[in-house]
């Protein structure tokens, strides 16, 4: 009997990775499925753009790392707070389990949600602070820094802080890659929203170009986002 309930255990415990990687892949197609529908209807509101593709990331993210396992009880914390479903409310559990979490990876992964969430309950001043405030960590991972710039932008342009959000735009294309790509396409929607339509379109065939080059690797959201923008600028 011992034997049957120890291999019961192990059995659940193999399975539990599964389980949790199901919860994230449906929780990222679920902010996918969000976004894509925003951009069909808004599709030239850059700050809104902006703060739901953030979003999309965050929830993908947190997703897999609550689904690698992390450390169990501060994983846990995280996800229970990300789940809530009120923006401000999960805003201030996020800020709760970040102050709970001083010095931990947890608390950059809380602050990056809370200001996501900042963003999401429309009080960007606040989003801006705590995206501010996490790149202040001095041993943030690449794409970590690169969430909160990208959020940092999102912030800036919420409250027309257009120049502030280039220069935003422009730190986060220092850090290569697709962190380069996603800031070209941001920097190109600024351009489009002053009328600069000449420069966004040099620069975001640019970005076409170079997406393409990478094959299979090169798709996903920013392409996408890349030739509808194209599309809408007659390209």
């Amino acid at each position: 009997a011992r034997a049957a309930r120890e291999a019961e255990r192990a059995a659940a415990a193999a399975a539990e990775p599964d389980a949790m990687e199901q919860r994230a892949t449906a929780m990222a197609e679920q902010a996918r499925d969000a976004t894509q529908a925003f951009l069909r209807t808004h599709g030239r509101s850059i700050a809104l753009v902006a703060a739901l593709a953030l979003v999309l990331t965050l929830a993908i993210v947190i997703g897999k790392e609550v689904a690698a396992g992390g450390a169990a009880g501060r994983a846990e914390s995280l996800a229970e707070a990300e789940s809530i479903k009120e923006a401000a409310a999960r805003k201030a559990a996020l800020v709760e389990v970040a102050k709970e979490n001083q010095g931990r990876e947890v608390e950059e992964w809380a602050l990056l949600g809370a200001a996501a969430s900042a963003l999401e309950a429309g009080d960007p001043a606040e989003a801006g602070a705590l995206y501010e405030r996490a790149l202040t960590e001095s041993d943030l991972r690449e794409y970590e820094r690169r969430l909160a710039l990208e959020g940092l932008a999102a912030a800036q342009l919420a409250e027309g802080k257009n120049d502030a959000a280039r220069k935003t735009y422009e730190r986060m294309r220092e850090l290569g890659g697709a962190a380069r790509n996603a800031a070209d396409l941001g920097i190109a929607r600024i351009l489009v929203a002053e009328g600069r339509e000449a420069e966004a379109k040099e620069l975001l065939e640019g970005l076409r170009d170079r997406l393409s080059a990478l094959g299979r690797d090169g798709a996903g959201f920013t392409q996408e986002a890349t030739s509808a923008l194209l599309s809408e600028l007659g390209s």
